[in-house]
């Protein structure tokens, strides 16, 4: 069986892992997957700021005849993806970006509102 270099620089044989590395994966892959929420929460919030909204009209075509009450066709998290590819939109989402990240550090809320309350049908 061949030596195989981990990520951690260790040199491991076998197929199972010492404990300790293995905890180490699993803090790893737990702060990815914090990681990953934590953009998802922003692009959302992106996406339904301001900076969304005025962005809007020039990336979104509406439909003739709504569709579940509405005639839009982009969900906020795409108007937030699609803000940061052109140029033209990306400066102002990256600097909308790095003030909502402040008021994360900060410990203050994201949105100026709460959030809304489910209706049940």
């Amino acid at each position: 069986m061949s030596a195989r270099r981990l990520s951690t620089g260790t040199k491991h044989s076998g197929s199972s892992a010492p404990s300790g590395e293995a905890s180490s994966v699993a803090e790893r892959l737990g702060r990815l997957l914090l990681a990953f929420c934590l953009a998802y929460c922003l692009a959302i919030v992106l996406g339904e700021g301001p900076t969304g909204r005025t962005t809007r009209p020039a990336l979104e075509i509406l439909r003739r005849r709504p569709r579940h009450g509405t005639r839009r066709t982009l969900s906020v998290l795409s108007i937030a993806m699609l803000m940061l590819m052109p140029p033209r939109w990306r400066r102002q989402a990256l600097r909308r970006l790095v003030g909502l990240a402040a008021r994360l550090a900060c410990g203050r809320p994201l949105l100026d509102r709460p959030p809304p309350l489910h209706q049940p049908a």
